[in-house]
């Protein structure tokens, strides 16, 4: 592993990233991934909705946006769009989707062509897959997650400012999402084809070895 400093534009130095090598890599799609700008939100199915609810929101210090009888629509502190988290009751507990924020709507028919080409069950729906959200593409990914890719989304008040909603510890944003694969190599090169870059890996010595964690993020990650 290479021990070479790199100064950065924040002024700080970093050694040269270690090789990741996958045995049985994704094939990398002809199509251009979409243009990923953020994630956006999470949508989960929760067994007991009332009690999600006090966890989220009286816990955590999540903000309502909206709710119904089968889901509640959640926010940060210093979220604009419509929600960060969905909860949803259903009688099985998982995730529904990770859904991230691409740059404009046109990227959405890269999105349906980038998975495809991959052979993964693709649905597209132009009034989206919850509330505030417009058109949308979902996808179940060659890892095996659900994920969600839109643009259009509904606007709402920014709660930075209201000191007077804000409890100890509320939560501020979401900035990243913490998913389990059993071929961390494979998962790595299949998230640089979608657009995303390494910016931490640890790994064992001699390298190259199956580093244990990965972290990614997207090439950009402020929506316009």
């Amino acid at each position: 592993m290479s021990t070479d400093k790199t100064l950065t534009s924040s002024g700080f130095y970093v050694s040269q990233e270690a090789p990741i090598h996958s045995e049985n890599p994704i094939p990398t799609p002809q199509a251009s991934p979409p243009d990923i700008l953020r994630c956006a939100y999470m949508e989960l199915v929760v067994t007991d909705l009332a009690a999600s609810r006090v966890f989220y929101v009286d816990v955590l210090g999540l903000y309502v946006t909206d709710e119904d009888a089968d889901a509640i629509y959640l926010r940060s502190t210093e979220e604009f769009i419509h929600h960060n988290l969905v909860l949803r009751k259903g009688a099985v507990a998982a995730v529904a989707a990770f859904s991230y924020r691409v740059r404009s709507a046109e990227e959405l028919d890269k999105a349906v062509a980038f998975y495809e080409e991959l052979g993964c069950r693709v649905e597209r729906r132009p009034e989206g897959f919850t509330k505030g959200i417009g058109d949308s593409v979902r996808v179940t990914d060659p890892l095996g997650f659900p994920y969600e890719f839109f643009h259009d989304v509904e606007h709402v008040e920014r709660l930075a400012w209201r000191y007077d909603l804000q409890t100890p510890g509320c939560l501020v944003r979401l900035d990243h999402f913490n998913q389990v694969t059993p071929d961390v190599p494979r998962a790595v090169k299949y998230m640089e084809d979608l657009g995303f870059r390494v910016t931490e890996d640890i790994q064992d010595q001699p390298a190259p070895r199956t580093p244990p964690g990965c972290a990614a993020s997207p090439r950009c990650t402020t929506p316009p």
